[in-house]
């Protein structure tokens, strides 16, 4: 039986990663970056300054978190499914943030806060469009943005993701700083009876795809995106149901935490 692959994908995820600008200037914008020297054993060392002073972090001098670096590192990886971004573990450190931006859609307050800093360094596997003939002119903004994870650092909640200035991978438009409340991909349990299929996404989530791979029987997975610490008022969970003829003789894919990201047919998953 021949080997088949489908999924559904947002279009916005396929003109991110499939398209782009053509024409890439990569010497037309600096692009700030973490320096490691700022993070020593896990703690900030010296001023992280970003944006023009939208982002800055500073020394924790003495304070102590209650909450734990081995959870603050797992909460970082979630958040790192949903921007499609790697995080690096010697970068998850303890510091005091501040974040000048104004505060949007009853986002928390960043004020000299203690926090804990989770720095997502740019997906350099994204493969852009190639220049079309005659483009060779073109000249396009090329300074990719980065992700900064927060989260505080007594009780783990008032995760956030801060974006920085910049392009995306491929060049482009120059948008932010902006800062979003941070999201995680979960791939949800899915039920069969007969051909009636149902699954449930969960209150603040959204579907992010869903699809199958494999053969003899296909391995079918329904994976959603929502935010790791939920606001207090959002959409209530819902439940999916339709008929597909496969129905019950479809495998089911594992749950839990997900890259989103397809490696020969099958979804990577953590």
């Amino acid at each position: 039986m021949a080997r088949r692959t489908w999924w559904l994908v947002p279009l916005a995820l396929l003109l991110t990663a499939c398209g782009g600008p053509m024409a890439v200037s990569k010497a037309t914008l600096p692009t700030e970056h973490v320096p490691s020297a700022a993070v020593a054993n896990h703690r900030v060392v010296k001023d992280i300054v970003l944006d023009g002073g939208a982002f800055t972090a500073n020394s924790p001098g003495d304070a102590k978190a209650r909450y734990s670096l081995s959870r603050a590192e797992k909460l970082v990886l979630a958040a790192s499914t949903a921007v499609h971004e790697t995080g690096s573990p010697a970068l998850v450190a303890l510091g005091r943030v501040t974040l000048s931006l104004k505060r949007q859609g009853g986002l928390p307050s960043y004020r000299d806060r203690l926090a804990w800093i989770g720095v997502m360094s740019s997906n350099q596997s994204v493969s852009c469009a190639p220049s079309p003939p005659g483009s060779g002119s073109v000249r396009v903004l090329y300074a990719p943005y980065f992700f900064v994870v927060l989260l505080d650092a007594q009780t783990g909640k008032d995760v956030v993701d801060y974006r920085t200035r910049g392009t995306p991978n491929c060049g482009g438009e120059v948008t932010g700083p902006r800062v979003l409340r941070a999201d995680e991909l979960l791939s949800v349990p899915w039920t069969a009876e007969g051909e009636q299929l149902g699954y449930t996404i969960p209150a603040c989530a959204r579907l992010y795809m869903q699809g199958g791979y494999g053969w003899g029987p296909e391995t079918m997975f329904i994976d959603v995106e929502g935010p790791i610490d939920p606001p207090p008022h959002c959409s209530p969970a819902r439940t999916v149901a339709w008929t597909s003829p496969a129905g019950s003789e479809m495998a089911h894919a594992p749950t839990g935490l997900t890259s989103g990201v397809v490696e020969n047919g099958a979804l990577v998953r953590f």
